[in-house]
């Protein structure tokens, strides 16, 4: 059994690059393949902060799946391609989930979609509730200003991949028909990790 390791807003704390100290917390999600690690940062906008750790701390998680895999030959419409696989809650638990999350535009928080960005699907702005996708490679295109959707408004990057990008890279390397993973991979369990 493998696991993903991702991070939270909350626990340990880091400085960045422009010397502030930014606060995680980490959360590992085990899946039937493998394990991996991630960490978010502590975003502008508490709601996201809460509502992706309400997510694990409540178990929504847990009998997820990883559903989805983009990768550039199954693109055929786009003309800007993109590399993440996308995950998403328990299917029994979708009615219990919480609002929608106001969108944390990237030239605000500063995070970036680069090679294990953790992020927040979305269709329109301030429409994102709980799947999440991880990028493979930089994904600028992702970011305030791309062009990935129509809107260039970008998506809501809120942390990274610390341990486990093998994983990630397995995931998105499974078979599909077109971007859905078949089966998909399931998420056994989603646990805060304390500590770094």
């Amino acid at each position: 059994m493998q696991a993903l390791s991702i991070l939270d807003p909350g626990i340990c704390c880091l400085r960045t690059k422009n010397w502030q100290h930014k606060s995680f917390r980490q959360s590992r999600f085990r899946r039937s393949s493998g394990k991996s690690k991630s960490k978010s940062t502590r975003s502008g906008h508490r709601s996201l902060r809460l509502t992706s750790s309400g997510y694990v701390d409540g178990g929504f998680y847990d009998g997820g799946r990883f559903h989805r895999t983009v990768h550039p030959d199954n693109q055929p419409n786009d003309s800007i391609r993109i590399e993440v696989i996308q995950a998403s809650i328990n299917s029994q638990r979708s009615g219990e989930g919480f609002s929608s999350i106001p969108l944390e535009r990237t030239n605000v928080t500063g995070i970036r979609h680069q090679d294990g960005t953790i992020s927040m699907a979305r269709g329109r702005p301030d429409s994102a509730t709980s799947s999440f996708f991880i990028c493979l490679g930089e994904q600028s295109s992702l970011d305030y200003g791309g062009f990935r959707n129509s809107d260039g408004q970008g998506f809501a990057a809120f942390g990274r991949v610390v341990r486990g990008m093998d994983v990630v890279r397995q995931i998105q390397q499974r078979p599909a028909e077109g971007q859905t993973l078949t089966p998909p991979v399931g998420i056994l369990r989603a646990t805060r990790v304390e500590g770094f």
